[in-house]
């Protein structure tokens, strides 16, 4: 099914609304908020009227049903994504997501990631980030990344897909095709997910 553009607009609430002069609302801040279309407000106003509890501690009706949702919401995400349920974990965003991350690697190794990546992909890594070189059609210097990972002290590669500092795409079909020891190594972000296909 493919949506032409008042297709999208209509399922947007935010996007209908009357701006006076102007024609019509335009949000270019997609990277720090999403808008939410119709579905996600109902989806959420239906567990915060209907299905508050506190998942998986809750020994009542409402805990359990609570806890039913969102292993269902799971489950959607792993087949939308192909992924193992087991795999999947719901984070309020990228920056909290990296952060999680950092907790985990940033002691152990250096962490490489690229000059096209937000500061929140460069903060949490303190001291120990190598930032990758980008060519002119904004790929990351593959030489480069193995050059750096035959050091053998590099804990991650953290790469954003969609640069909302540059614009610029990663290729993440040539990525996948980086030799294992690289891949071993990638945490590809994709904050972009609910609006690309790989």
């Amino acid at each position: 099914m493919t949506l032409q553009n008042d297709d999208l607009i209509q399922q947007f609430p935010i996007l209908k609304r009357d701006m006076g002069e102007q024609s019509r609302l335009i949000y270019l801040d997609s990277a720090a908020t999403s808008l939410k279309p119709q579905c996600v407000v109902d989806a959420v106003t239906s567990v915060l009227t209907k299905h508050t509890a506190n998942i998986h501690r809750s020994v009542h009706f409402l805990g359990d049903e609570a806890t039913e949702l969102y292993e269902t919401s799971r489950e959607i995400t792993a087949m939308f994504l192909n992924a193992d349920a087991s795999n999947i974990v719901f984070l309020r965003n990228t920056t909290e997501a990296l952060n999680l991350v950092a907790r985990c690697f940033a002691r152990k190794g250096r962490v490489i990631t690229s000059y096209a990546e937000h500061h929140s992909n460069y903060l949490p890594w303190e001291d120990k980030v190598h930032r990758l070189q980008i060519d002119s059609d904004g790929q990351v210097d593959l030489e480069e990344l193995e050059t750096e990972l035959s050091k053998n002290d590099v804990s991650l590669v953290s790469l954003s897909q969609i640069s909302n500092v540059t614009g610029n795409v990663l290729d993440i079909k040539k990525s996948v095709s980086w030799p294992t020891p690289i891949m071993q190594k990638c945490w590809l972000m994709r904050p972009n997910q609910p609006h690309t296909w790989l």
